[in-house]
């Protein structure tokens, strides 16, 4: 039955894909294109939470690292997959609501906090990774950016 569910799941996801691909092929409606970009990135973040898929990824990367390394940097990884799909689904969201044609101020904002946020993540999962942190980055995943980014869907909605 898991195995049934995992895949219902996946494949909703693909269907979800190709449909907001047609969508802003056919329409240009460009938040069909931030949805797409979300659904990619939720696509590869579940496909992460697989043992299968976690563990052969992390041996791929003690290719490169070695094999302590590569378990922070995938632990690292996942988590700033996370914060990736979560800024598109925000961007999708507030094109969607047309926020960025009638307020356009606050759109404006919201846009700059979540690249900053973005940003600040990608910075801290490189400092992280540096230190062999990964639980810091996980604290400020928890901390941070979650909270941050429920004020934001709160107050848009």
């Amino acid at each position: 039955m898991d195995v049934f569910v995992w895949n219902m799941a996946i494949s909703f996801q693909v269907l979800f894909l190709i449909i907001s691909g047609v969508i802003f092929i056919y329409i240009r409606e460009g938040s069909f294109k931030y949805y797409a970009l979300y659904i990619v990135f939720l696509l590869t973040y579940l496909l992460s939470r697989n043992d299968y898929f976690y563990y052969a990824f992390e041996h791929f990367i003690a290719r490169f690292l070695t094999q302590n390394n590569a378990e922070i940097f995938t632990y690292i990884a996942c988590l700033f997959l996370q914060i990736v799909f979560y800024n598109y689904y925000c961007r999708f969201a507030l094109y969607f609501l047309d926020l960025d044609k009638h307020i356009r101020k606050y759109f404006n904002r919201i846009m700059r906090i979540v690249r900053n946020l973005g940003g600040f993540f990608f910075g801290w999962a490189i400092i992280a990774y540096y230190f062999k942190t990964p639980d810091l980055y996980l604290k400020l995943f928890t901390f941070v950016y979650i909270p941050i980014m429920l004020s934001i869907f709160v107050i848009t909605f």
